[in-house]
């Protein structure tokens, strides 16, 4: 029961510096980032496509896609649980064999996924 409630805790301080994160910058982002290879700028969005992709959607409606390959033991990125900072991808991911998650990073492409934190012990 510890445990669990640790674990509650520690992805309910995740998800709030997220989103406090974001609304800090969003000034920065609403002043005229205009983007570049791996960043989002002004006017596009991130969304989770699949298990495993993103998308990302320009004012104009174009989308691309950006694949993540997951450590094996993780199945699925949580729906409620991604943000970006421009640069990164930060998401939750589930692993159902230990009945445990993750919480991630990885650059704007998919690439260089890495494990920040994670609630098996």
């Amino acid at each position: 029961m510890k445990k669990l409630l640790l674990t509650s805790l520690t992805l309910f301080l995740f998800s709030a510096s997220i989103l406090m994160f974001q609304m800090s910058c969003s000034k920065d982002a609403n002043a005229g980032n205009s983007g570049g290879s791996g960043t989002l700028g002004q006017g596009k969005i991130l969304i989770l496509k699949t298990n495993a992709q993103f998308a990302i959607i320009d004012m104009n409606g174009a989308e691309s896609l950006v694949n993540i390959t997951l450590p094996s033991q993780y199945t699925s990125i949580q729906n409620e649980s991604y943000a970006t900072d421009g640069n990164l991808i930060y998401f939750v991911a589930y692993a159902p064999s230990s009945s445990s998650e993750g919480i991630f990073t990885c650059d704007m492409n998919g690439n260089n996924v890495k494990l920040l934190r994670s609630t098996r012990e």
